[in-house]
């Protein structure tokens, strides 16, 4: 969902993501690690990576309905 209350698709959110690497020069995100948790949740770890050295790591848990993302709670790690 977006911070207007849209709600996107799976391949939306991913693409948004894939775009974001331009807000901050040199940024990639990398969501890797997916698991299920249940057939509407799941967690994955994704990674902010500048330069090729990682500088954020976010815990990311999503809720899914047919498809379209609910909602999204990141937990920033250390």
């Amino acid at each position: 969902m977006t911070t207007d209350g849209a709600i996107l698709s799976l391949e939306t959110l991913r693409e948004s993501l894939r775009g974001a690497g331009g807000s901050r020069p040199g940024l990639s995100i990398q969501a890797e690690e997916v698991t299920s948790i249940t057939p509407e949740v799941y967690r994955f770890l994704e990674r902010h990576i500048v330069d090729g050295i990682v500088v954020g790591v976010r815990v990311v848990t999503a809720v899914m309905e047919n498809a379209l993302l609910l909602g999204v709670q990141e937990t920033a790690r250390r």
